[in-house]
């Protein structure tokens, strides 16, 4: 149960933050939350008697950025920008979906008696369960109260701590009941804590039973099949794009370094293949080795470091350029390496930071974002690649058109054509399109260099937030 503090007569702090729902208000007065309403709703701002068009200029708290130094352009007191603070965090988390415990928030609402013992009953309701007015009547009754459905729904609607107090949850038997917000923000509330039953009901009710759009279906859906609700996780969303990005420059390399060996090395494509083993058995060796070694250091930069090894592989490699097999065989290792470092911490991030529920959708997700990432790796930077080829080859005179075409498309078909042409036409066109090639290896090389640099510092700024030692991702 949150805790409840007398509250004083001074004026309160004021702040909003922009949330799904709308854009809330804060209220904090003597280190307490005395006030949360959204825009728009019935009782804005009562009992503390707050006008809407004094909200207009109150600190927007909605950045975590902004939180630390906003207290002295406000001249909030310590102990109200601590307070406001601690709720703004709160919210982060209950949007994010991770069903945040009120109690971290101190509270100091004005009401009746009888209001505050319905704001009691109203915070024993859990995350994601509802309570019918007439149960909360049978509980006080049962407490020696007297009370009706009419009142309690009186005290119910005059709750001046909208999310942190869950009126929302609080609904008429068989019915979704209203809302001081509105019945699209109960819907949307109790979609988001996945009321199961309940929740299709106020969807239902309010579509009046009509089919939703499919982008409004899949943000309300209880069960829905990609719910963008957890990108609102920074953590989570940090995790997967590491993922992805990870996954993206993996398979560019694989692309070049499979045709550079069977290609322009001429191998067969069992030794080609083999040769790639090593770069595979990093990736294993170093996530198993690096999920003993983690504890130690904050995810965030553990999984930095992953992506700045593979940017500093890249770097090189665009520096060597793709002459010898055995720079193409130890980049692989290296960029193996990095690979499972990162992703091993990464996967790991992703089911950690989201609650239990909600881990199904996750792994589907990340599951799409390594499957996206190798299509990206293959359109981008194989595009790359080949266009680089394409404007650098020099196809020799005196070749039929049709085999100057297929010579001037990839490096398999310059290759082929060579075989069939023979002679000085075939070494000047492979050694044409053998540098073409490796050109066109060194500018892939220094993009996926650049970006994967880039996505380490990104990576950290997102992941920082996660705690530093991970809670078992045991769903």
């Amino acid at each position: 149960m949150p805790t409840e503090i007398t509250p004083s007569s001074s004026d309160p702090a004021l702040a909003t933050y922009d949330s799904p729902i709308g854009r809330l208000t804060l209220a904090a007065r003597g280190g307490s939350l005395v006030g949360l309403w959204v825009v728009g709703q019935l009782f804005f701002g009562c009992p503390v008697d707050i006008d809407e068009a004094v909200v207009g200029s109150a600190f927007d708290l909605t950045s975590p950025d902004s939180r630390d130094s906003v207290r002295a352009e406000a001249g909030w007191d310590e102990a109200d920008a601590r307070a406001l603070r601690a709720v703004a965090s709160w919210l982060d988390g209950y949007f994010a979906g991770e069903a945040p415990i009120p109690a971290t928030v101190p509270l100091a609402p004005a009401g009746t008696d009888f209001q505050r013992r319905v704001w009691e009953a109203m915070d024993a309701i859990p995350y994601g369960a509802t309570r019918t007015y007439g149960q909360i009547v049978a509980q006080l009754r049962g407490a020696g109260i007297p009370a009706s459905a009419q009142s309690v729904g009186g005290a119910v609607g005059r709750n001046p701590l909208l999310l942190i107090r869950p009126c929302h949850r609080v609904v008429a038997a068989g019915a979704p009941g209203g809302y001081a917000a509105g019945g699209d923000v109960k819907a949307w509330l109790l979609a988001h804590e996945d009321a199961n039953e309940l929740a299709t009901q106020v969807l239902l009710a309010q579509d009046g039973g009509a089919l939703a759009q499919p982008a409004d279906r899949e943000k309300n859906d209880i069960q829905p099949m990609l719910d963008v609700r957890l990108f609102r996780n920074t953590v989570f969303t940090g995790a997967i794009t590491a993922n992805l990005i990870s996954m993206m420059v993996d398979v560019g390399f694989i692309y070049f370094a499979s045709q550079h060996l069977q290609l322009v090395s001429g191998l067969p494509p069992m030794y080609a293949g083999m040769l790639l083993i090593p770069g595979t058995l990093a990736t294993i060796i170093a996530g198993l080795v690096i999920a003993r070694v983690a504890v130690h250091f904050h995810p965030a930069q553990v999984v930095s470091f992953g992506l700045a090894l593979n940017a500093a592989a890249f770097a090189v490699l665009a520096f060597l350029g793709a002459h010898h097999d055995v720079v193409i065989i130890l980049i692989f290792i290296v960029l193996g390496t990095g690979i499972g470092i990162a992703q091993t911490i990464s996967n790991d991030l992703m089911l950690s930071s989201v609650p239990p529920r909600k881990a199904g959708a996750a792994s589907a997700i990340s599951e799409t974002s390594y499957e996206t990432g190798a299509v990206l790796g293959t359109v981008i930077i194989g595009g790359m690649l080949t266009a680089v080829y394409r404007a650098n080859v020099v196809v020799p005179d005196g070749l039929d058109e049709t085999l100057a075409d297929h010579a001037h498309e990839t490096l398999g078909g310059a290759v082929s054509v060579a075989s069939h042409v023979g002679g000085e036409q075939a070494n000047q066109l492979l050694s044409s399109a053998f540098a073409a090639f490796d050109s066109g290896v060194v500018l892939s090389s220094a993009f996926s260099a650049v970006l994967m640099g880039v996505m380490a510092v990104i990576s950290y700024l997102m992941i920082r937030k996660a705690p530093r030692e991970m809670k078992p991702a045991e769903h």
